[in-house]
């Protein structure tokens, strides 16, 4: 197990299998702590009864788990928060103007990027090319790849509905 502020970032089945992300809000913070809710601090203000309750549901937690295993959930910020960390802030804001639907030349969008973001993050056109891929797969969309002349375009596209 792990505890981390970020996402832990990979692709792939082998990766999905091997990890179960459990988000959770920014509730508390330096100013405002679970004292402020509840009169005491957490383990080190308790009582023997609020221990027993503790533990009384850290074991319906284990038997949950044991008979249900690990139950999946809706995160809420998750996805978003992964491609933003894995592509960064500045080259998502410039996907979300890509048009749908619309031919792009991979590597005019390429040089107009490098002209308008000053991005560190992006280093080569194989690089913007990658990310142009995980932004299509964050959206949904069906990212379609051609070429004509030596050039290569793409356009992004709703996958059909089945």
């Amino acid at each position: 197990m792990i505890t981390t502020n970020y996402s832990i970032l990979g692709k792939g089945s082998s990766h999905r299998d091997r990890i179960h992300e459990v988000e959770f809000y920014n509730y508390y913070s330096y100013k405002h702590k679970p004292i402020n809710d509840f009169g005491k601090n957490f383990f080190d203000d308790w009582s023997k009864e609020e221990w027993n309750a503790f533990n009384t549901f850290m074991f319906r937690c284990v038997q949950v788990f044991l008979s249900k295993g690990l139950i999946k959930y809706r995160s809420i910020n998750l996805d978003k928060k992964k491609i933003l960390q894995s592509v960064g802030e500045a080259f998502f804001e410039f996907a979300e103007k890509i048009k749908l639907d619309k031919k792009y030349n991979k590597k005019d969008l390429y040089e107009f990027y490098l002209e308008k973001k000053n991005d560190f993050i992006v280093t080569s056109q194989k690089t913007f090319t990658n990310f142009l891929n995980d932004y299509a797969n964050y959206k949904g969309y069906k990212m379609i790849n051609t070429k004509s002349n030596r050039e290569n375009f793409f356009m992004f596209a709703k996958p059909k509905s089945d």
